[in-house]
């Protein structure tokens, strides 16, 4: 990601089609969001679940082709759901043909519905997260190292090669999801080149601390990391319109509870987000329900992305 304060968008499909979702990509990289991010899941997270939900990576391919400067990425992998050999290939492949706008987030997945629908394992989550920790290392070092012997618990890698290698060098960013203080942010301070969760700014100070003592411990730089922030947005000139409309938006979303929520005036949402670029957040993901809000996108554009960058 580009130095300075940067805005992407992560929109949830919840029954939305492939024509709903480029019309959103379009709009957001004519207003000059710095990110296109889609969410890793086999089905809807709320309401019917035969409705549609396309798979993320083709998906997200399709709509990095038609996306002129966005930068595109998984927000995030499930890291159960593919090996990490092929998944860095997968990178390396978007990377190529997007002409190095790739951005990879990981998480360790948490979703057990879909886990048992597909019959893909789904371990305990201290399991899970020593498996994404693994992941990461033999990601890494498939983007950058010729051959790759790995002898992990869960992944084994024998005289691996990933060729073509990915544009961005020395790769591009390896981000994590989560905040689970003790596992998740230990993996992150090892691992990872950035860090996103959706928390409020108090929690956010508290979870920055615990990844600074895990850096420490790992002997890494907490501020080589960068630092994400997805949250649903509520943006309207009547500063009750546009809270109403960040409730509304935060009843879709079903399983997922835990939200940032940044709503108000465009005033409010500059000095709101301006309390996480003083905790050193630097890139501000708007996380979408259908019917996607292409006015506050428009406003937030308009009004509170030239007072942050």
């Amino acid at each position: 990601m580009k130095s300075g304060v940067t805005f992407g968008i992560a929109p949830q499909q919840l029954h939305a089609g492939y024509d709903e979702l480029l019309a959103l990509w379009k709009l957001a990289d004519d207003l000059g969001y710095d990110c296109g991010w889609m969410p890793d899941h086999f089905l809807p997270l709320a309401g019917d679940e035969e409705g549609p939900y396309l798979e993320e990576w083709t998906t997200t391919t399709a709509l990095a082709m038609q996306a002129r400067h966005m930068r595109v990425g998984p927000l995030v992998l499930g890291n159960t759901f593919r090996n990490p050999g092929i998944v860095a290939k997968m990178g390396a492949a978007l990377d190529i043909v997007t002409g190095g706008r790739l951005e990879m987030g990981l998480g360790a997945a948490w979703f057990q519905r879909e886990h048992r629908m597909y019959g893909i394992s789904f371990p305990p989550v201290s399991q899970r997260i020593d498996m994404l920790g693994e992941a990461l290392q033999v990601i890494r070092r498939l983007w950058t190292e010729p051959r790759v012997d790995f002898q992990g618990k869960h992944y084994t890698m024998t005289d691996a090669v990933c060729h073509p290698r990915p544009v961005q060098r020395p790769h591009p960013t390896l981000w994590v999801g989560g905040a689970g203080e003790k596992r998740t942010l230990r993996v992150i301070a090892q691992y990872a080149d950035g860090w996103n969760c959706s928390v409020d700014p108090e929690e956010y100070a508290h979870k920055l601390e615990v990844l600074k003592r895990h850096c420490d411990d790992a002997g890494t730089d907490v501020d080589a990391i960068q630092k994400s922030i997805y949250f649903v947005l509520g943006v309207h000139e009547d500063g009750d319109r546009a809270r109403e409309i960040a409730r509304e938006t935060l009843g879709r979303f079903g399983v997922q509870v835990q939200k940032a929520l940044i709503a108000g005036t465009p005033g409010e949402c500059v000095e709101q987000m301006g309390r996480f670029v003083e905790l050193g957040v630097s890139h501000f993901i708007v996380e979408l329900q259908p019917p996607y809000d292409h006015a506050g996108l428009e406003l937030l554009a308009e009004k509170v992305m030239p007072e942050l960058r």
